[in-house]
């Protein structure tokens, strides 16, 4: 048992498995703190979910994996709410590039990460929450990000989303915000509790009257990256 700290709301985690615990290395409090609340997975929850899958799963990731689930669809309450998407910052922005799986989110990250080195931050590769803080939403980083492992524990005030879709040229346009309402719903977690249910409708209302959402339709190459940068740093 350990506690983390991610959108600046303090968790317990009540583990099986030593594998979450690494996972969550850079989240771990390491002073005392009081626990918002706590998250524990059951061995019929891990169970169930290894007798479904249709890869090679181990119980260790399957824990760290329901874990992250749970804890995502408890943070409503928190006015957080897990956003499938990879957010950066890069002078002074902060960009979060989401799209349907296969879109080459990662590869796009990379583009960006091979052509400006150090000066790009990946807060989150795959799984970030963005919160509510003092009137603006903010990225912030979790343990949990993707195959490629690029998260940092910091945050950043997000400056804009980014919805990637293939194409041979690339070509970016702002959306409004009915379309933009329609692709953030395909890519958040609900939460688990009804209760919520309204706060968490506010938060995404927020998101799309307070935050400039574009498509970039692109190919998988560095002239994809100036096309974003064109864009948002005119």
């Amino acid at each position: 048992m350990f506690c983390i700290k991610v959108a600046d709301v303090c968790i317990e985690i009540d583990n099986r498995y030593g594998f979450v615990e690494d996972v969550c290395r850079d989240y771990i409090v390491k002073e005392e703190c009081t626990p918002a609340f706590r998250v524990q997975i059951t061995s019929d929850e891990v169970h169930r979910m290894l007798s479904g899958a249709t890869w090679n799963l181990t119980a260790p990731m399957a824990e760290s994996y329901l874990i992250n689930r749970q804890l995502c669809r408890k943070m409503a309450e928190y006015d957080a709410y897990l956003f499938h998407s990879a957010v950066i910052t890069y002078k002074g922005k902060c960009i979060a590039f989401s799209g349907k799986r296969g879109t080459g989110k990662s590869t796009h990250i990379g583009l960006w990460k091979d052509k400006f080195g150090k000066d790009v931050t990946v807060i989150n590769g795959d799984k970030p929450l963005l919160a509510l803080r003092d009137g603006k939403l903010i990225a912030h980083g979790t343990p949990w990000c993707g195959k490629e492992g690029w998260q940092t524990n910091t945050s950043a005030a997000l400056d804009a989303v980014v919805f990637l879709e293939q194409a041979k040229a690339n070509e970016i346009a702002t959306i409004g915000k009915e379309e933009f309402t329609h692709r953030l719903s395909e890519q958040i977690l609900p939460p688990a509790n009804r209760d919520t249910a309204d706060q968490f409708v506010e938060l995404l209302h927020h998101t799309v009257e307070h935050v400039p959402a574009y498509v970039l339709k692109c190919n998988m190459s560095t002239t994809a990256v100036d096309t974003v940068v064109r864009e948002l740093y005119k």
